[in-house]
């Protein structure tokens, strides 16, 4: 299987942009993996068509500052795989998770 490689910054609340991207990312292939980095990054693995590549990276490059992607347009809809990674603009490297204060 080919692989591919996307990287982009996101300028938005790191929240936000999780659920922005997945709503992206399933309208042309499905996400099969993903690893938080703290709250700095996200790395994503997709199972996508190759016919489909360059459509998703038009879409996310609405939204997220994208790295340069030459890809040749292709009619082939064999899956490939695509490693997206995203810096979030406003992480900190400090991720903390909120745990509520449970009486008892």
């Amino acid at each position: 299987m080919e692989r591919y490689y996307f990287t982009g910054i996101c300028n938005y609340e790191r929240h936000e942009c999780i659920n922005k991207l997945e709503r992206i990312i399933t309208n042309y292939g499905f996400i099969t993996d993903f690893k938080m980095l703290s709250d700095i990054s996200l790395s994503i693995i997709i199972e996508i068509n190759r016919n489909k590549i360059n459509a998703l990276y038009y879409a996310l490059r609405n939204y997220l500052i994208m790295d340069p992607f030459n890809n040749p347009d292709s009619k082939s809809t064999d899956e490939c795989i695509l490693l997206m990674h995203v810096t979030f603009k406003h992480g900190t490297g400090d991720l903390a998770i909120e745990v509520p204060n449970v009486p008892g």
